[in-house]
């Protein structure tokens, strides 16, 4: 039986969510995936390789949800198209958000290989980016983008990991409500009156696209 490389690094991230990285092993890879050892070797030469093949799997498809958002015609839009990507991956990609931000020695590593580890950091400058942007047009308080950008990252992060790991005990569109409600409190501090003005109309505008949808 031919195994594909996207379902081994499937199987081991649902592996590490649910045993751990205690839990997980070549042999019981192979078992769960219904192929040989040697199978699972023709790929990865070791659970640790596979593992750092899920965090660059993981950072590979967050950014292309994040890439999306430069489509956006101006910097609002493409701060809050590229916060909703974030939000979108984690919630529907939970496994895979969970492992790729748990941290080396979490996943059975002593290092994260520099060439993943830039993918990692050229997704949190793709968000800082955004941050610069709205900084420069006058919807964000002046300030450092990189530190600004690690403040709304900490909150987005902080509140995700504790819905996927079931300690906030809610649905998902309960948890989405909380979430924007949570992120415009903090905007309170972080946002210029042009920024509420403008982000006030955008929220208009979604409820008005919602009761004109049939």
């Amino acid at each position: 039986m031919t195994i594909q490389r996207e379902h081994i690094l499937d199987a081991a991230c649902r592996c590490y969510v649910e045993e751990g990285v205690g839990g997980l092993s070549m042999r019981g890879l192979a078992r769960d995936l219904g192929v040989t050892a040697p199978a699972l070797y023709r790929h990865f030469a070791s659970k640790e390789e596979v593992m750092v093949g899920v965090v660059s799997e993981a950072y590979g498809r967050m950014a292309q949800y994040l890439h999306r958002s430069l489509e956006g015609p101006t910097a609002l839009a493409r701060f809050r198209m590229a916060g909703d990507a974030y939000l979108k991956f984690a919630l529907e990609h939970p496994r895979l958000y969970l492992t790729m931000y748990a941290g080396p020695s979490f996943l059975g590593l002593q290092q994260i290989p520099d060439e993943v580890a830039q993918r990692g950091c050229a997704i949190g400058q793709f968000w800082n980016d955004r941050v610069r942007e709205c900084v420069q047009d006058g919807y964000l308080k002046p300030g450092s983008p990189d530190e600004i950008g690690t403040t709304m990252w900490s909150h987005a992060h902080g509140l995700l990991s504790i819905y996927l790991r079931g300690i906030l005990p809610m649905s998902e569109t309960e948890f989405r409500s909380a979430f924007g409600a949570s992120f415009r409190r903090m905007m309170v501090g972080l946002g210029t009156p042009r920024f509420d003005e403008a982000w006030g109309r955008l929220e208009r505008e979604d409820v008005d696209s919602v009761a004109l949808t049939p």
